[in-house]
């Protein structure tokens, strides 16, 4: 499912498209003027990460963040875009695979062992992306559960109850389909299909088989 993204992640997004997850890890940063040191994360996204430091970092500053999975380590670059008194907001540069894999794995993980968000008992975990067309581009909805009529997903900006709007399934082509909210809380939606064509279907069904293990 990551490789669907490759696209869509590769283009200027900034760490604000992505939804954020309170969730504390450690990162190792590197930087010309303080070398490496091992920072917390306040919360995290697929986009960038705020860590608490008392080292300055300059804003614009690229640096160097290693994320340590499963007894691996993977690396990537990311640019200092905000600056807080307890520390620093940053967004990743174009992460390569390795990094982005470890990455998704962390944050669902603590999605899945942490909260529900709502979904019925007959959810299987599962980590698709739909995107969202917007007036200022497309958002990426990460999911955290689907079913074969729904699906739900991390949000910034959730919905009212029985607004729709259209997503695109991006696998193995690219498949539209009108959603419904049907749930909803302050970080999360649980969105309904409306009348799916049959290419959406056949698309989002092998998509929903693969985690069944079909």
């Amino acid at each position: 499912m990551v490789a669907s993204l490759k696209m869509e992640r590769a283009s200027a997004h900034t760490r604000r498209k992505f939804p954020r997850i309170g969730l504390r890890c450690e990162f190792c940063v590197a930087d010309a003027v303080n070398g490496e040191f091992t920072v917390p994360t306040v919360d995290l996204s697929f986009g960038g990460a705020f860590f608490e430091t008392n080292n300055e970092l300059p804003l614009g500053d690229v640096i160097r963040i290693a994320l340590k999975k499963d007894g691996g380590v993977t690396e990537t670059q990311a640019r200092v875009v905000h600056r807080h008194k307890t520390g620093y907001g940053i967004s990743f540069i174009d992460p390569p695979d390795d990094f982005y894999n470890s990455l998704t794995d962390v944050l669902f993980d603590h999605v899945v062992s942490n909260v529900r968000l709502g979904a019925p008992e007959d959810t299987v975990p599962a980590r698709i992306a739909l995107l969202r067309d917007c007036p200022k581009g497309y958002q990426v909805l990460f999911s955290t559960h689907l079913n074969p009529k729904e699906v739900w997903v991390l949000t910034e900006q959730p919905l009212a109850i029985n607004e729709t709007f259209w997503v695109t399934l991006c696998e193995h082509g690219m498949f539209d389909c009108q959603v419904q909210v049907v749930w909803c809380s302050s970080s999360a939606m649980g969105l309904a299909f409306v009348d799916p064509s049959d290419e959406f279907r056949t698309a989002y069904d092998r998509v929903f088989n693969s985690f069944l293990g079909c």
